[in-house]
């Protein structure tokens, strides 16, 4: 196992858009189209001290989606896909702080695809964003430089959060600053 010291900055802006527990039942359709200041407030991903951060499963999914682009030597049409999301790669902490944690209300429209129907979507956007964490990789399944390539693939066209490029966005776009190998 060998561990790697990663920044990521960003390029585009970032939206997040957190799905609230707690008003998954209380709201009706007509309500939820409209965003107050407190929604908003709770779209964000926010531990209990109130620090911002971003959740490593959206690195992980960002990995994952390059993985499938990058075939493993000797292994046919086998993709390095499963292999990020089999163990072989851990991501620390699982919720990564934000480095630069001010962030606006970015309003849109968005059109729900079941119904069609146009609404206005507020959600917190950072404009200058920047993360810093581990990556503890079994380099007998996943080498170090594949990795290092998927993640700057991840940053280029696959993005993190909401309208991001793998959804046909350009949000969340990152370049990798940092990539240095501890042990």
């Amino acid at each position: 196992m060998k561990t790697i010291e990663v920044r990521i900055e960003g390029i585009s802006p970032l939206l997040q858009h957190r799905f609230p527990e707690e008003d998954q039942n209380s709201k009706s359709k007509k309500q939820s189209a409209t965003s107050s200041d407190a929604d908003i407030e709770k779209s964000l991903y926010k531990l209990p001290d109130g620090t911002i951060y971003q959740p490593a499963e959206h690195i992980m999914g960002a990995l994952k989606s390059a993985g499938a682009r990058f075939q493993i030597p000797g292994r046919r049409k086998t993709t390095y896909k499963n292999v990020v999301s089999s163990g072989f790669l851990i991501i620390e902490p699982i919720a990564i702080p934000h480095l630069k944690p001010r962030w606006e209300v970015d309003s849109r429209p968005v059109v729900n695809p079941s119904t069609k129907g146009r609404v206005l979507r507020k959600r917190p956007c950072f404009r200058d964003w920047a993360l810093s964490f581990r990556m503890i990789v079994d380099e007998t399944e996943i080498p170090v430089e594949v990795l290092k390539e998927m993640l700057d693939l991840s940053g280029r066209s696959i993005g993190l959060g909401d309208y991001r490029p793998a959804k046909g966005g350009s949000f969340g776009r990152f370049i990798v600053s940092r990539f240095d190998l501890v042990k």
